[in-house]
């Protein structure tokens, strides 16, 4: 669930599944968006590229039209003018009076790079990307007033959005990727950096707000390790598929994590990376009992993480448990004087 501590409202994000699989794609975006809401959580990642069944903003309309959730939307510079995604952004301020996330991504297999005729290469990309980012800010932040920009990539002229946006509905920028890049671009625009969890868990949190992880958790960390077992067998299949995508990838994070899986299995502290070693997952995995994964909320909002990105098993019980874990950390800061739940209509559920 969302929380305040101290001066910061702290985000949790749930991904959507990825498939290929026309039938499950779009129930599995609902399904998300309704759990979402239903155990407190922010919102629901949606991802983008060649191969998305229903256009990013589409789905994100769908979201907060029906579960009043806060979306974080994968937004590319392949697929869209900045003016454009900064007039989706306004869109939803001024229709739904609701605050969206955009997670800014360069990233997208290299076979679908070049099926749109893009031949930048991975610093380029992040070049770009600062421009179309620097953009989106001028035009969301000085709406309506027109704004001028020249840069390499982009120039705009005396360019507005129709209706201002206020300062509470102002878009929030994510940035993922462990290159220089990806830095520079964080650094530059003042957007949450993105990180994976590593295995340290906790003790390894530096300029970066934001943190992606899979959970599995349940009461007892011996129940978490017979789900995250049933959920994520060993899969030959899975290997080898990894090993194609990694041929088709200039993503720095994802070769980094290419080689830890490959030289570690998993630790006794609950990190497990046979997820991404078989294909089914994009980043590490925290196996623990309920307590346990309190306890890593509380200690990496202590660290300076303000973002939570969330891989969730497309399993309700397993949303279940990761809104509960958030609500114990909120409950423990708020005990501690550090924090308080954020009062929302959107409490955590517990069926019966």
């Amino acid at each position: 669930m969302e929380f305040q501590y101290r001066d910061k409202t702290i985000h949790c994000f749930a991904i959507t599944p990825r498939t290929l699989d026309a039938s499950e794609y779009w129930p599995n975006i609902k399904k998300t968006g309704e759990w979402c809401r239903n155990y407190g959580l922010t919102g629901p990642l949606l991802f983008n590229g060649n191969d998305t069944f229903v256009e990013v903003f589409v789905a994100a309309q769908t979201i907060v039209e029906q579960y009043d959730v806060a979306p974080l939307i994968a937004v590319n510079p392949l697929y869209m003018h900045p003016f454009t995604a900064a007039k989706m952004v306004s869109s939803y301020a001024y229709a739904f009076k609701k605050q969206v996330f955009l997670n800014m991504i360069t990233g997208t297999a290299l076979s679908q790079a070049a099926a749109l005729d893009c031949s930048l290469d991975h610093d380029e990309k992040y070049d770009r990307l600062l421009e179309y980012i620097e953009i989106i800010q001028l035009l969301t932040e000085k709406s309506p007033r027109p704004v001028s920009y020249e840069g390499k990539y982009y120039t705009i002229k005396d360019l507005a959005l129709p209706t201002e946006i206020p300062q509470d509905l102002q878009p929030g920028f994510f940035i993922a990727g462990h290159s220089e890049g990806a830095t520079k671009v964080r650094d530059a625009t003042g957007a949450v950096g993105m990180k994976m969890l590593m295995p340290e868990l906790a003790g390894v949190v530096k300029e970066d707000k934001g943190i992606h992880f899979g959970v599995v958790c349940r009461e007892t960390e011996e129940e978490a390790w017979e789900a995250a077992n049933g959920k994520f067998p060993e899969d030959r299949r899975g290997k080898h598929m990894l090993e194609h995508s990694m041929k088709n990838t200039d993503s720095v994070w994802k070769k980094r994590l290419k080689f830890a899986a490959d030289t570690n299995d998993k630790c006794d502290n609950g990190y497990w990376l046979a997820p991404f070693r078989n294909f089914q997952a994009d980043c590490p995995y925290f196996i623990s009992s309920r307590e346990g994964l309190k306890n890593l909320i509380v200690d990496l909002t202590r660290a300076g993480v303000e973002e939570f990105i969330l891989d969730v098993p497309p399993d309700e019980k397993d949303f279940e448990e990761a809104g509960l874990a958030f609500k114990a950390a909120a409950e423990e800061l708020a005990a501690a004087g550090e924090g308080r739940p954020v009062e929302s209509s959107s409490d955590v559920v517990i069926p019966s």
